[in-house]
């Protein structure tokens, strides 16, 4: 039985979208793993997250801190959660199969010090500011790009950015198709659109109280315009700490409607018109839906996600929380109304952030075979000869020609007794499918670079070995620099080698540069 652990936090400062992407992945890991054990490491965790865990049938441990104290150190942590697994997770003679950390707050010194008590390591970030020990790291900012990590996570660190990974719940997923259905039923009359359902949602906790800001916003825009038809859902935290003002807000306005903890935030997106909300975990799911939306920046973490959102046109920014004002919103609102073309163009660009599909993709990569390089030895001189003999694979090599047995025979026998040269099986699931080569380079002494060959077998191809293959270069080679050299019309090639951690040169170069791991 797999046993798979997340460690993250919800507070004021954190907010709550690490424990929410968290439970998503968790219930599609579930669906995966049916028979896995899967524990959250919290601190104290509001009670309205604490009920969503307990829904999932997860396990919660829970941590004896403050994360939002001063006093608290990742070191601390760290010894706090060893103890926690030591004395509640494992058994005898067990390790943690997957660890996922998503944390702010939490770096390589935490991670090593955890290191023996997992196999692998997921790191869940949006920051690309600190060094981390993972074996995969996640970040769904849109267009990030491999660059950003390369000096902060370790060769053999598979990276899924971007839009394809964006961690999407199934309730959403399953509603994209309704949402373009709905959203392609948009009217306009004597060239404007009647914005009449306005869903405000400000996430988790709205410490700032943004919420009071907008609504009265909406008052005053609803007597300006004079939109009978006005309707708007308030979706708030119940341990939010300005609940009780909103209530008393709202009280006289009938068509203002406050819920809270929200279970069907689905529906509300599919039925708004348009959003007023923060560009956290909910920005991704109003751009699943297709809903336009009014985005505020509620903090520092949330700047790329609606940099990058409004540069692709899918959002309208009103910029940062501290410079908002009633007639900003008021005057958003009527000039999206007054521009038909913007508004559809917002919902189609909002579509084309977010398939749906990320969360699927993730699990896949997490679920897929290990791959593992072993020592080529005489017995698959055959085998490589048959791979090495197919026209498909010969047409993208530097000698293109067929070659013979006996010349392959007399090159696969002195590869494998050469010092330079490490030849090594790609084996998965108990098979052998393809051939790395690593072959050293005579450059400055003061440099140690190999260069890299892959071949995978026909039959195993499009199954993502090679790029497995790269991430499981033994660790010795992490000090060195590994040079690749692709046929600038082998695009698959030139598509993999930008996902591996590799810098390309030129259009037939790519280079993995050496990597020290940090120290104290």
């Amino acid at each position: 039985m797999k046993t798979i652990v997340f460690r993250a936090d919800a507070s004021p400062v954190l907010a709550t979208g690490h424990i929410m992407r968290c439970l998503t992945l968790a219930q599609a890991l579930t669906l995966q793993f049916p028979l896995a054990r899967i524990i959250f490491i919290s601190n104290h965790l509001p009670n309205s997250l604490t009920v969503k865990l307990m829904q999932l049938s997860v396990e919660l441990v829970t941590l004896p801190f403050d994360i939002d104290s001063s006093d608290w150190r990742q070191t601390d942590d760290a010894k706090a959660c060893i103890n926690a697994i030591t004395s509640q997770v494992l058994t005898v003679n067990t390790t943690i199969d997957l660890l996922i950390v998503d944390h702010y707050f939490i770096d390589w010194q935490w991670q090593k010090e955890l290191k023996q008590y997992y196999k692998k390591l997921l790191v869940i970030d949006d920051l690309a500011n600190r060094t981390h020990l993972a074996d995969f790291l996640l970040d769904q900012t849109l267009n990030r790009q491999t660059n950003d990590y390369l000096s902060l996570v370790p060769p053999y660190c598979q990276l899924l950015l971007g839009k394809k990974f964006i961690l999407l719940r199934d309730e959403f997923s399953r509603l994209i198709p309704t949402a373009k259905q709905k959203r392609a039923q948009v009217k306009t009359i004597k060239n404007t659109i009647s914005i009449d359902n306005i869903l405000v949602n400000l996430g988790g906790l709205d410490n700032n109280n943004l919420t009071k800001v907008i609504i009265n916003a909406l008052i005053e825009y609803k007597i300006k315009t004079n939109n009978h038809k006005l309707t708007v859902d308030i979706i708030m935290a119940s341990h939010s700490p300005h609940v009780e003002s909103i209530k008393a807000l709202i009280t006289d306005h009938d068509w203002l409607t406050l819920t809270l903890d929200c279970n069907e935030m689905s529906n509300k997106i599919l039925n708004a018109d348009l959003a007023i909300g923060a560009c956290g975990t909910t920005a991704w799911e109003r751009c699943s839906l297709g809903l336009p939306t009014l985005a505020i920046v509620l903090a520092d973490n949330q700047k790329e996600v609606n940099n990058s959102l409004a540069d692709e046109k899918a959002i309208i920014s009103l910029g940062h929380y501290q410079a908002l004002t009633m007639n900003a919103i008021i005057e958003a609102i009527c000039l999206l109304e007054s521009q038909p073309s913007n508004y559809l163009s917002l919902i189609k660009n909002s579509f084309n952030s977010c398939d749906g599909l990320g969360i699927q993709r993730v699990v896949t990569q997490l679920s897929t075979p290990e791959v593992t390089l072993e020592l080529a030895t005489i017995n698959d001189l055959p085998t490589v000869f048959n791979w090495q003999s197919n026209p498909q694979i010969r047409h993208y090599s530097r000698n293109t020609k067929a070659i013979k047995y006996q010349e392959h025979k007399q090159w696969f026998l002195s590869s494998i007794s050469m010092e330079h040269r490490h030849m090594y099986m790609v084996c998965s699931a108990g098979k052998k499918l393809g051939v790395l080569r690593l072959d050293k380079q005579n450059i400055a002494q003061s440099v140690k670079r190999y260069e890299i060959s892959i071949l995978i077998a026909p039959e195993a191809q499009r199954k993502k070995l090679a790029l497995k293959a790269i991430h499981a270069i033994p660790k010795s080679f992490d000090s060195c620099e590994i040079y690749a050299h692709v046929h600038p019309q082998n695009q698959a090639s030139q598509h993999l080698f930008t996902q591996v951690n590799f810098i390309k040169l030129t259009e037939s170069s790519y280079l993995r540069p050496s990597y020290h791991p940090p120290s104290n």
